[in-house]
């Protein structure tokens, strides 16, 4: 139940730790360029680990549980960009250097606030 509780504070965090870090239109990131959408989904991905291992939350799935305390000192290089999820989509995806089943993908919408997934296999 306790962990249950955390995965849900840690939801309800990731969708506030979305933001805008560009234009405040609300088209800013129609049409922008992959490096811009992933560096957007990149800063996203991280604020939301970072949260992650401070609270504790258990990233968990069939290949195991990602240890709280590499969530909270995650930086630039332990994220693999993978690529876009496709040519159409502004939704990209990352992994962890040290745990590639652990896939992040960082959706960014047409006003620049980007939503988080994740899936460990």
């Amino acid at each position: 139940m306790k962990s249950l509780i955390r995965l849900g504070l840690l939801a309800l965090t990731a969708m506030s730790l979305s933001g805008c870090w560009t234009d405040s239109g609300p088209q800013a990131c129609l049409g922008m360029s992959e490096q811009k959408g992933e560096h957007l989904a990149q800063e996203s991905i991280k604020k939301f680990l970072h949260y992650a291992g401070q609270t504790h939350a258990p990233l968990t799935g069939p290949s195991g549980t990602l240890n709280f305390q590499r969530l909270e000192r995650v930086g630039d290089n332990d994220l693999v960009y993978e690529g876009p999820t496709s040519s159409v989509s502004y939704a990209y995806v990352f992994h962890l250097s040290w745990a590639p089943w652990a896939k992040f993908t960082g959706t960014v919408s047409p006003n620049c606030k980007v939503s988080n997934n994740w899936v460990i296999n």
